[in-house]
């Protein structure tokens, strides 16, 4: 119930992104508004209701205006007919009311803008100002947004693309009551008629089939299904759901064993054929456990229903409806019967190789005993089990193929748990008779010891493997977050990045603030219509720098001798990480090679820890570039040597010059990373149903185990003696647990660390820590609370 909740359903994609209409066509990437076009937005409204829309509207959105501040936030601008309410489900009216006028808006996040009903709001540099005349609530998203009325867009002065050259807006089409292929054939013959970005002539038969792509249906909505947290994350629903239930209906038969064997010889001695006996005790411990699963169905639901109160604090967007959980019990129902039947198999043979039919004499087996024959199953599917982890080893590439690993590792581990326990038990020196009788005990009694042990392993090592994968995974992440731009420096580009140009009037200014410090232009090897590339298998561009010095203000370090050799024999640095040797620059043109130069001497370097080290492989001085007849673009400026202050002031002064202030990039540490709710709540769940299970195990251990140690008290021995008796059994089994579980969640994530590319295996040893102290706590509070009830009585009920 929990994790499905994090994952939207069809219904709730259609009223995210159709709201009343049946259709929408993003049109982005076939046509786009620049400030002030009103025409094709009436065109293609036009288009749509003349293809017999009854309800259509069209809606521009951009990304492209900002607050006017510095590092103003992410904030997206949609216009449309609002009064209208075409998304009613998703943006709703909390104060004011909806924009009428153009210039007009409602806001969303008004916290984060400052914005008030009836206030003002400055954006793009103070070039444009809206009214504010309503507050919304956006239920699937949580950043701030313009939602403006229509007309404000056109009504755009002309003038703000010579300042903000990206600012440009993105048609969508809304519409119902229309067939599909008329409106694609409709909307196609507008955009036909407007001139190309390019000038070029556009395909008819490409355009139409652009636009068809770009539609939404509601029944393709409907039908869209999100991958599913529970299937993306194995280890923290799929596995437990198969592994707990059955190794828990084992565990019930294991610990009434000895007392269902009792009443199976006794009903034997009587008369009764075994097959019947043992049915009828299977039965009756089989209707306990379906009782005790239907209950936990029903407390699973109520614990559901808290957690996705508790995490529907911590989205963005609703929560899922409410799942069907026939599944999922049906699912325990299965597992619960297909461990029953083979916990009443062992029942009977062990019942009839205590009693005969006839009068308590053990009845004689020809050929190979039962549990020779199990333990040679058991030991041939751990082979196929050492087989299956040595074919995903190669194929291992993603965390949640790094979880099926995990989970193979425990079935094989679990499967060698009996020998494991025979191991450790001979480990245990017999000296004084307390260790020797909880020794030999668990040894006598060594099925429920092993299923004991089984159980709280793999309850202790899915929540500590799960968390283990979870701090490698934030680790990595983290160690992939670099900042945008070096300390002490900023970068000057356009809205393309490292490798687009900034605009003059940007430059101009910061000459003007910076006069004093180094800068250093930025190219990148290759055109629009022609690139550059390395050979051999690294993908990214090859920038070139005018001098050695730039590049050492640039690195913000001296260069190695190697370094300078290299450069100045016009080869290349590459970037830490690559293969070194000599390597070739191949041109393309049109996706084929069109020229290739000398291999060139190479270095690796160890390029700064910052953004653009991601898509920048090798460097190379610009003269060497221009002796090798190699194309190149102009990109961003670099300054070096610019302090905090001096870098707030530039970016000030570029926004009171009224340009983009966002051409200017600052140092700013990178932002953590903040992995998905699911991931949490997954991690919790397992440790919630780790203390549940281990409590409940060390309560049965006790409480099965309090009428033998009455025999102990019997005889003459000290209710506190019998106690420690307890106690060391379930230390032998508490230990043996911790080490199995240990084994379950280290192995695969450090195997997984070493085949993911770029996956750092970090362990968690202070949550690990805690995990376990809790478990340890939770068994030994458990074991105290149960054998407290050993008293002196049970001299009387001892038997």
């Amino acid at each position: 119930m929990t994790l499905s909740a994090l994952t939207l359903s069809g219904p709730q994609v259609a009223e995210r992104d159709l709201g009343r209409f049946e259709y929408r066509a993003d049109l982005g990437g076939v046509a786009t508004f620049d400030p002030g076009d009103e025409e094709l937005s009436e065109a293609l409204l036009t288009a749509v209701r003349d293809a017999g829309a009854g309800d259509a509207t069209v809606s521009m959105t951009s990304t492209e205006i900002r607050p006017s501040a510095v590092n103003a936030p992410y904030t997206p601008f949609q216009e449309a007919d609002w009064s209208a309410n075409p998304l009613p489900k998703r943006f709703v009216l909390t104060q004011g009311r909806w924009p009428t006028a153009p210039g007009e808006v409602a806001v969303t996040r008004a916290d984060v803008l400052r914005a008030d009903t009836d206030g003002r709001l400055s954006v793009l540099a103070g070039r444009q100002h809206f009214r504010v005349v309503g507050v919304a609530d956006d239920r699937y998203a949580d950043v701030p947004t313009y939602l403006a009325a229509r007309g404000t867009w056109a009504a755009m002065s002309q003038d703000l693309k010579s300042a903000f050259p990206s600012l440009v807006a993105n048609p969508i089409v809304f519409w119902s009551g229309a067939d599909r292929d008329d409106v694609v054939s409709s909307l196609s013959d507008v955009l036909a008629r407007r001139p190309s970005s390019n000038g070029s002539d556009v395909d008819p038969a490409t355009l139409r089939q652009s636009v068809d792509v770009s539609i939404l249906s509601l029944p393709d909505a409907l039908d869209t299904r999100e991958t599913s947290w529970i299937e993306r994350i194995p280890a923290g629903y799929t596995v437990p759901s198969l592994a707990l239930p059955a190794l828990a209906t084992l565990l019930i038969y294991a610990l009434n064993g000895r007392r269902a064997r009792k009443a199976i010889n006794t009903m034997v001695s009587v008369g009764m054929q075994p097959s019947q006996a043992t049915g009828g005790i299977a039965l009756a411990i089989l209707g306990w456990t379906i009782v005790a699963s239907a209950v936990g169905v029903m407390i699973g639901a109520a614990l559901g229903l808290v957690a996705r109160t508790v995490v529907g604090q911590f989205g963005h967007q609703p929560l899922s409806p409410y799942p069907a959980l026939t599944g999922p019990a049906l699912r325990i129902l299965l597992v619960t019967l297909v461990a029953a039947a083979a916990a009443t198999l062992a029942l009977r043979y062990t019942g009839r190789s205590q009693a005969g039919r006839g009068g308590g004499k053990p009845v004689k087996r020809k050929g190979a005993p039962t549990s020779r024959v199990l333990r040679d199953v058991r030991h041939v599917v751990a082979i196929a089990g050492g087989c299956a982890i040595v074919l995903q080893i190669p194929r291992l590439d993603s965390p949640a193929k790094a979880m099926i690993l995990a989970a193979t590792v425990t079935l094989l581990l679990l499967l060698m748990v009996p020998e494991i326990m025979r191991v450790a038990l001979r480990c245990i020196p017999e000296r004084g008779p307390l260790r020797r009788l909880a020794r030999r005990h668990l040894s006598n009694d060594s099925g429920r010891a092993v299923l004991t042990v089984t159980v709280l392993a793999i309850g202790l090592g899915a929540p500590t493997g799960f968390l283990t994968l979870l701090n490698t995974m934030l680790y990595t992440a983290e160690a992939q977050i670099f900042p945008e731009v070096a300390a002490n420096q900023i970068v000057v580009n356009g809205s393309g990045g490292y490798l687009e140009p900034p605009s003059p009037a940007v430059v101009k200014i910061l000459d003007r603030q910076l006069d004093d410090k180094t800068a250093m232009r930025l190219r990148y090897l290759g055109t629009p219509q022609r690139s550059v590339a390395l050979g051999g298998e690294d993908f990214g561009f090859i920038a070139a720098v005018d001098t050695l010095d730039q590049l050492e203000s640039w690195f913000d370090r001296p260069l190695t001798t190697s370094e300078s050799s290299v450069l100045q024999q016009g080869g290349l640095l590459l970037r830490d990480g690559s293969a070194p040797g000599p390597r070739r620059l191949v041109a393309q043109g049109d996706g084929d090679v069109v020229d290739s130069t000398r291999p060139l001497a190479t270095t690796v370097s160890r390029f700064p820890l910052v953004d653009w080290r991601q898509s920048i492989v090798a460097i190379m001085l610009t003269p060497a570039a221009r002796q090798l007849a190699l194309p190149a673009s102009d990109g961003a400026f670099f300054y070096t040597g610019v302090s905090e202050g001096e870098a707030a002031a530039a970016q000030q002064a570029v926004l009171d010059a009224g340009l983009d202030a966002r051409e200017v990039v600052t140092h700013r540490p990178p932002r953590a990373f903040v992995p998905p709710t699911a991931l949490y709540a997954a991690a919790l769940g397992l440790l919630v149903l780790l203390l549940l299970t281990c409590t409940s195990a060390a309560a049965g251990q006790a409480h099965t185990l309090r009428r033998y140690l009455g025999g102990l008290i019997t005889i003459g021995a000290s209710p506190r003696w019998a106690r420690n008796v307890l106690f060391l059994e379930q230390g032998v089994i508490v230990t043996l647990s911790i080490a199995l579980a240990a084994l379950i969640a280290v192995p695969p994530v450090v195997v997984a660390a070493a085949r993911i590319p770029d996956f750092t295996l970090h362990i968690p040893y202070d949550w690990i820590g805690l995990i376990v102290a809790a478990y340890v706590t939770a068994v030994a509070g458990s074991t105290v609370i149960s054998s407290r009830r050993l008293k002196a009585e049970d001299r009387r009920t001892a038997v």
